[in-house]
């Protein structure tokens, strides 16, 4: 991973529809313009419609204003609830670098 990855976001949000049928192409278009985005990780409910991600970011603060921006702006185009949490990497560094995370050396 080329970028220093300092937070993480965790979205998880109910739709109507299995993840074989959500548009999730339209979605990386515009995921991957937000300003600091490094990666997603696609989730899907095994038992439920739930649908989301787990984000690398390069800043809390631009994970941040994906949370609130973006992320908040799509869950009201879907008018879908939605989980949204921010997470600090840099706290985690040391405990998840021993167990092999591929977010940290």
């Amino acid at each position: 991973m080329s970028q220093k990855v300092k937070a993480f976001v965790y979205v998880e949000g109910q739709v109507s529809v299995p993840f074989e049928e959500y548009d999730w192409n339209h979605d990386n278009e515009g995921i991957r313009k937000q300003s600091g985005f490094i990666s997603k990780t696609w989730l899907s409910g095994a038992d439920n419609n739930s649908v989301g991600g787990f984000y690398a970011f390069d800043s809390i603060e631009n994970a941040k204003k994906y949370a609130t921006g973006f992320m908040a702006e799509k869950a009201k185009l879907l008018n879908i609830g939605i989980t949204t949490r921010v997470f600090a990497a840099d706290r985690v560094e040391e405990a998840s670098g021993a167990m092999k995370s591929p977010f940290f050396d």
